[in-house]
């Protein structure tokens, strides 16, 4: 016997059909700041290493 169908629940749309939670990148911007040339990050929120519009790398002080 073959199913046919999905088990995704209709009232759940942030889930799949396993009742996982889809996760999405965000579009939230960072805002760390490059500590030698002033210049913002222009990544997303993200964790690791910020980069700067020319390449620049640097990360937080903890």
């Amino acid at each position: 016997m073959e199913w046919e169908g999905s088990d995704a629940d209709e009232s759940r749309p942030d889930c799949d059909s396993r009742g996982w939670p889809i996760l999405h990148a965000t579009n939230d911007p960072c805002d760390g700041i490059n500590p030698m040339t002033g210049r913002p990050c222009v990544r997303n929120w993200h964790n690791a290493y910020h980069r700067d519009e020319v390449g620049a790398e640097w990360l937080d002080d903890a």
